[in-house]
């Protein structure tokens, strides 16, 4: 999916991990890793196309929890508008979220969660927060960032 003329980006993050769901999970399978974006017209997951599970228990055998934690990362600062194409990216027209707002799981982390009707009506959930840490305090900031770009592009035409 191209980007509509005029579309500039406005916040962006790497490292982040989303889960389809409304609140992350307690563990990173079922998840994804990657960038996300806002830009003046959609909010955009760039996918690594995995979780990064794997890698961590490779690493993490072979160098044990604190290699894993160091050195079992996926790397996400290569992704660029070509990850749409890899499995667990997504794009949501700004016009299309519904509600949003930073949270605190059970545990204490805290995340973001972001409610979206797809193309058929059909309404959606997803959550994000870094990859290598519970105690995030930028939910706020992105919630914060969310909610000014729906008010000022949310009317906007997207193609």
């Amino acid at each position: 999916m191209e980007a509509s003329a005029g579309e500039v980006v406005l916040y962006a993050q790497d490292g982040l991990q989303l889960w389809n769901e409304r609140r992350p999970g307690f563990s990173i399978f079922g998840s994804y890793v990657g960038r996300v974006l806002l830009t003046s017209a959609r909010f955009v997951f760039l996918s690594t196309g995995d979780s990064g599970a794997a890698r961590r228990m490779l690493v993490g055998g072979a160098l044990g929890p604190i290699g894993a934690l160091v050195f079992g990362q996926t790397p996400t600062d290569d992704l660029d508008e070509r990850a749409l194409a890899s499995e667990g990216s997504l794009t949501i027209p700004l016009g299309r979220i519904t509600d949003h707002g930073a949270q605190k799981r059970c545990d204490c982390a805290t995340y973001v969660s972001v409610q979206y009707t797809n193309e058929g009506d059909e309404v959606r959930e997803c959550s994000f927060m870094p990859k290598d840490s519970v105690a995030w305090s930028g939910a706020a900031v992105w919630a914060e960032h969310i909610e000014a770009a729906r008010k000022a592009f949310a009317g906007s035409a997207y193609r």
